[in-house]
């Protein structure tokens, strides 16, 4: 029987799906599972089908975190329901050139999390946001720059506070907060409102009377589209954003910033044309900065026409 001493680490588990994978032929997860099960010598098929394996729950998490960052970085793409390696990944793979993303191994990335963790961990929703908010409004100013790197470092911290009870959400060790009345089940209902609740949150604003200054706007874009995000919504809305990095991420943004942009062409009362060409540019920023030369939505880069 398999031991928790031989239980492959994240980087053991991505090598051996890009080796699988790299015959070009998309598989199901399910097909996927026992061949990277057998070049890693440890029957990972069987803990992901949830038989009683030694060390099964490390073994699932190693899975899950490696599939994670080979679709953040763009390695690992889905097609249908199966998956394949990108185009990308596969030319970088044939020259050499290929590089797999650096995942901390399971203990030190908890050590990391509680130390860099310090001066976030207790503080409520709203002190989070606005720390991280303040963070890249300091960034987003070429005057402060003796404070960037100490707004670089709040920015991780929050990052990592956020993921740390993410993590602990799902697995119901954590209760986020609470910022509703006595009563409230501390989960914004913001997000059954509309669909667009985490720019909401986040406060991204546009226009010219409560907008922010382009380099703030594109700071809080950045960062969305690159680190975790607060986990304050239905968990079925969180997975909507997909995961920090990936084409899904992307995709939700800007078919979100789309969407704010036709629907507000609809209107027939009122100029909105500043919050518009707000829109438009953030929406092509995104495009020129992410998407382009690395990513290839099914359904094309959304469209603001109406």
């Amino acid at each position: 029987m398999a031991t928790r001493d031989n239980i492959p680490d994240p980087s053991a588990i991505m090598r051996a799906v890009v080796q699988a994978l790299a015959t070009g032929e998309p598989r199901r997860e399910g097909k996927l599972l026992p061949v990277v099960s057998e070049l890693l010598g440890y029957p990972l098929d069987l803990a992901r089908a949830g038989k009683p394996v030694e060390g099964q729950k490390l073994a699932q998490r190693n899975f899950s975190r490696a599939m994670a960052a080979l679709d953040r970085v763009a390695i690992v793409t889905k097609q249908g329901k199966s998956l394949r390696l990108t185009s990308v990944a596969k030319t970088k793979l044939k020259s050499g050139k290929l590089r797999l993303p650096r995942i901390l191994p399971d203990g030190d990335l908890k050590k990391k999390r509680q130390s860099e963790a310090v001066g976030v961990s207790g503080r409520s929703i709203i002190e989070l946001l606005a720390m991280w908010k303040n963070a890249i409004r300091i960034l987003a100013n070429p005057l402060s720059r003796v404070s960037h790197a100490a707004a670089k470092q709040t920015i991780r911290n929050v990052t990592l506070e956020w993921e740390r009870r993410t993590v602990e959400m799902e697995e119901g060790r954590f209760p986020w907060p609470s910022t509703d009345t006595k009563g409230g089940n501390g989960l914004l209902s913001l997000a059954n409102a509309i669909p667009e609740g985490m720019f909401v949150f986040l406060e991204y604003r546009v226009g010219r009377v409560q907008g922010e200054p382009e380099a703030v706007r594109r700071g809080i874009l950045a960062r969305v589209f690159e680190g975790a995000l607060p986990p304050v919504f239905p968990k079925s809305y969180m997975a909507e954003w997909g995961a920090s990095g990936s084409p899904a991420r992307l995709q939700k943004m800007a078919v979100s910033i789309a969407a704010f942009v036709r629907n507000t062409k609809r209107r027939r009362n009122g100029d909105f044309s500043d919050a518009i060409r707000d829109w438009e540019g953030d929406l092509a920023w995104l495009y020129r900065t992410y998407y382009v030369g690395r990513f290839r939505f099914a359904s094309g880069w959304p469209e603001t026409r109406v």
